[in-house]
């Protein structure tokens, strides 16, 4: 039973139809051919009793005055049916007073026994019947008939019906195949447009609605519910773009504060160490090697301070553009890690809309990130070029991929998070987002439109 549950509906509704169909079938057969058999033995008992009864009234003075010829006579008018093989006629006492056989019944005798009975043996039926006259039993009448004949008329029958049974059972499972895709059709459409939603998150596909009955009614509430997760997820992605919009907003201001506010203070407290070095040669060793100290770890500070102020948003994105920054970002992820970056960008590569691309070198920093964090590859390729209108970011590693790396630190995110962000960015401009992972290594694809930038594009850049 279970086996039938777990099969496909439409396989479910042609078994049931046909199963339905030839139980149907079988059982209007078989009581047919039961009635028809209690019918032909009706028939044949009442057909051969009421030739009994005949003999037995024209046997009746026959054997009243003893006299075997005119019973023989009587007799042999059964040549007249050849389906009755043997007959006679006996006394009270149960002596023979005529008999009549055909050659194959050969010199089998009848019972003596006295009043009417019928009974079949060996293929024939027999019938016996008492003679009378005026009430009185004179003696007692066998007919014997061979059934044979009358069993190939019902063998033919009973063959009729079982072809007839099995054109029947053929026509219902044709129908059955046709009327189940009525039934089936509407649901397996509902199936698949649930099946492709749960692959593709595409909540904007419909399902087509046949007819208003049940299955309509929920083919309706399907796409109703599914008009309903395409609004909240639209304004969920719109509200997503506007916090990244923020964040990107909030990062070029914090790296321009940096920049400008705290980085000019410690390049200016570094001037002053400077200078006092070289103005205090008289003090003891000890405190010049502690102005020493404190002049190298305000370097150190300004130089950390340019890299986080870079890292949040680097200015080379704004004044020169996607090319400069990605090759300055990748010497400077090579100088801080040791892994080995090669970078392949078309020459003399336009300038695109700020969107573009600022997300464009999120992708490369955030894959970039996940190289270092649980990849382990000691190399990466990166590949930037133009195709049909459309600019393409590969990122290729030979690490042991994002599946198979090692559980994240508490201080790290998971790469899932930021995968989610660098296709949701790419989405909302238009573009697409692939990523293959495998244990040889890991590749990420990012596609957008070719967009030239607008005049306020790339003003307020950080200097």
């Amino acid at each position: 039973m279970k086996q039938f549950r777990d099969l496909p509906i439409r396989q479910k509704l042609t078994l049931t139809m046909v199963a339905i169909a030839v139980t149907a079938v079988t059982v209007t057969v078989c009581l047919r051919i039961i009635c028809d058999f209690l019918t032909f033995r009706r028939a044949a008992i009442e057909d051969l009793s009421v030739q009994a009864e005949i003999i037995g009234e024209n046997c009746a003075a026959a054997l009243e005055f003893d006299n075997p010829q005119a019973a023989e006579e009587t007799l042999a008018s059964l040549k007249a049916r050849p389906d009755i093989v043997a007959a006679c006629v006996h006394h009270n006492d149960g002596s023979l007073l005529a008999g009549y056989r055909l050659p194959e019944v050969g010199g089998e005798t009848f019972p003596s026994a006295v009043g009417p009975r019928e009974w079949i043996k060996n293929g024939h039926l027999l019938v016996q019947r008492p003679v009378l006259r005026g009430g009185e039993v004179l003696g007692t009448v066998h007919l014997r008939s061979n059934l044979q004949p009358h069993y190939s008329r019902l063998k033919v029958a009973v063959l009729v019906m079982l072809i007839s049974m099995f054109f029947s059972i053929a026509l219902a499972l044709a129908l059955s195949l046709r009327l189940q895709r009525v039934f089936t059709r509407p649901i397996l459409e509902l199936a698949a447009v649930a099946n492709q939603v749960t692959q593709h998150q595409d909540y904007s596909l419909r399902a087509k609605q046949i007819g208003n009955d049940e299955i309509g009614a929920l083919t309706d509430r399907f796409n109703r519910m599914l008009a309903t997760v395409q609004e909240r997820e639209a304004k969920l992605r719109h509200l997503s773009l506007q916090l990244l919009q923020s964040q990107d907003r909030e990062r070029r201001r914090l790296a321009r504060e940096l920049h400008d506010a705290t980085g000019q203070l410690l390049v200016g407290v570094g001037l002053t160490l400077g200078n006092l070095k070289h103005s205090v040669a008289t003090l003891p060793q000890q405190e010049r090697e502690l102005l020493a100290q404190a002049t190298n770890f305000v370097q150190r500070c300004t130089e950390e301070l340019r890299t986080l102020s870079y890292l949040l948003y680097p200015p080379l994105l704004d004044d020169l553009g996607l090319a400069a920054a990605m090759e300055s970002y990748v010497q400077g992820f090579t100088q801080r890690t040791g892994i080995r970056v090669s970078l392949e960008l078309p020459p003399n590569l336009q300038r695109f809309s700020r969107e573009t691309e600022l997300v464009l070198f999120r992708v490369l920093q955030e894959s970039l990130t996940n190289i270092q964090r649980h990849s382990g590859s000691p190399t990466a390729r990166i590949c930037l070029s133009l195709e049909s209108g459309n600019i393409i970011l590969q990122i290729e590693d030979q690490g042991k991929g994002l599946a198979a790396s090692n559980k994240p630190a508490a201080s790290d995110a998971p790469p899932g998070v930021g995968i989610l962000i660098m296709r949701e960015r790419l989405e909302e401009l238009g573009g697409e987002f692939t990523l293959r992972s495998s244990s040889d290594g890991t590749t990420v694809r990012a596609m957008l439109p070719v967009t030239t930038p607008s005049a306020e594009n790339h003003d307020g850049s950080v200097s």
